[in-house]
């Protein structure tokens, strides 16, 4: 019975020591992971962060537009209505980067959030618009790619009919033999 004891205390022993440091690291890595996955979060809701995200945003939905305007010279009213809001939306972009600047001289706290939460609206706004814009240039580009497919179709079809319209006076000299099957012709 005492070896029994002895080997649970000494069993206890060994893994009693392996246990605490494992979950005292355990906690400490998942504490880590947690304040930097919020650092990260936080860091994102920066004014000047999502404003630079914003203009990232723009450059690539210019080049969009601008592949738009060479795949669909048709459309180029409704493009250059929207390379029109693009830029207004650009121009409201650098509206905010100046009040961004002129927010960093402010020196009563009041003053310096109200003009933050504003700017926040403004650049959320920007954002809508863009996504706006972007979405009405792909619409455009798909309807070019759906009228080309279109054409093709009927391109087709017309080549089909004219290539194999059925010959309505087709001479037969088809001899049939007793029991015989017809022949299929081949046009």
């Amino acid at each position: 019975m005492c070896d029994a004891i002895s080997s649970l205390e000494s069993a206890a022993t060994v893994w009693a020591p392996s246990i605490l440091p494992q979950a005292v690291l355990s906690y400490t890595g998942i504490s880590i992971v947690l304040a930097l996955a919020i650092f990260y979060m936080a860091y994102r809701q920066i004014p000047s962060e999502k404003l630079a995200r914003l203009t990232s945003q723009m450059g690539v939905d210019e080049k969009l537009l601008d592949e738009a305007k060479t795949r669909c010279p048709r459309t180029m009213r409704g493009l250059l209505e929207l390379e029109e809001r693009l830029l207004q939306v650009k121009r409201t972009a650098s509206e905010v980067k100046i009040r961004l600047l002129k927010a960093e001289e402010e020196e009563v706290w009041k003053d310096y959030l109200q003009t933050i939460r504003e700017v926040m609206q403004t650049i959320s706004d920007c954002r809508i618009d863009m996504k706006e814009i972007r979405t009405d240039i792909l619409v455009i580009m798909e309807e070019e790619t759906q009228r080309k497919l279109s054409e093709g179709v009927n391109k087709t079809r017309v080549t089909l009919a004219t290539i194999y319209t059925p010959i309505l006076h087709v001479p037969l000299n088809i001899r049939r033999r007793r029991g015989a099957r017809p022949e299929s012709i081949s046009v």
